[in-house]
């Protein structure tokens, strides 16, 4: 076969359309977390669903600081003090204990909707001053916030570098609770009776996996706002000037169904049915000059 053949063989074999893709294509954002108590879905719940996608499809997605921020180590240097809005790539088909705690109305966007607008993944860390990873980002914290370095930047360098270091900290997050209560191990020993007393030994052919890393099994994105200037981080976010209570959203993401929001995945079919009869609704999901939004219940789950 000549050079060229070669080239082009293998250009085929490798084109991008054949790669073999191992991750999600939509990230899905999970609303609803109000609710996640109401166990028994009654139509006072499934109303409240279908406000609540109602009110995301005419003014955007929640940034907020969570009530419950992720704080890593003592939370000195790491912790969320921004607006965020976060995704989830968990595949649906394992979505259910995610849902059972952010609430049971998803919405699906498109990975590139996330990155445009400035979101990325999570970086997972250990939580723990031996992670190398740790240790790495508490040096360039702890260098940066000496008297003497602060001292030798100008003002307009100061604060940009610590907005910097501020906004990428904002993508750590731990893999597993950092709760101060006991850990108990997995259990890699055997009771064996020695001079009279039972005492634990190894078990050699006992496999050690290590204690469960809840938060890293969500494989989480998440949008953090950031102020540049007269620009904002993500584009097109809002100040939520319109709503004065504490449990609002601080800022809005503007995205439009059909063209960013691709799939919203109901509670049931019960809720389903009552949010294609809500006009509104019916007429975003539904725009004639777009794709319409692919619409599921979680009871479909499974089923195909």
């Amino acid at each position: 076969m000549s050079e060229s053949g070669q080239g082009a063989a293998t250009k085929k074999k490798y084109a991008p359309s054949q790669t073999v893709r191992m991750h999600r294509r939509q990230l899905f954002h999970w609303i609803g977390s109000h609710l996640v108590n109401q166990r028994r879905l009654d139509d006072w719940t499934r109303k409240e669903y279908v406000s609540c996608l109602r009110s995301s499809l005419q003014q955007g997605l929640w940034l907020r600081v969570p009530r419950d921020p992720d704080i890593l180590l003592d939370g000195e240097h790491f912790q969320v003090t921004q607006p965020i809005c976060c995704f989830t790539e968990t595949g649906l088909d394992d979505i259910e204990d995610h849902s059972q705690k952010y609430g049971r109305l998803g919405l699906g966007f498109p990975k590139r909707f996330v990155l445009e607008n400035g979101g990325r993944p999570v970086n997972y860390l250990l939580g723990k001053k031996t992670d190398p990873s740790m240790q790495a980002w508490l040096r360039l914290a702890e260098t940066l916030q000496r008297p003497e370095v602060q001292e030798s930047l100008p003002d307009v360098d100061k604060s940009e570098l610590n907005d910097c270091l501020s906004f990428v900290s904002h993508f750590l997050k731990a893999m597993k609770h950092t709760s101060k209560k006991k850990v108990v191990p997995q259990k890699n020993t055997e009771r064996k009776k020695i001079k009279g007393q039972e005492k634990p030994v190894p078990n050699p052919h006992q496999r050690l996996f290590g204690s469960p890393l809840h938060f890293l099994e969500e494989r989480e994105w998440r949008f953090v706002l950031r102020k540049l200037g007269k620009r904002l981080i993500p584009r097109g976010v809002t100040e939520n000037v319109t709503s004065n209570s504490t449990e609002g959203p601080e800022w809005l993401m503007p995205y439009t169904a059909g063209k960013d929001l691709f799939t919203v995945v109901f509670p049931d079919n019960g809720t389903l049915a009552m949010a294609v009869d809500d006009a509104v609704i019916r007429s975003k999901l539904f725009d004639k000059s777009r794709p319409h939004v692919t619409l599921l219940t979680l009871e479909d789950i499974g089923t195909f």
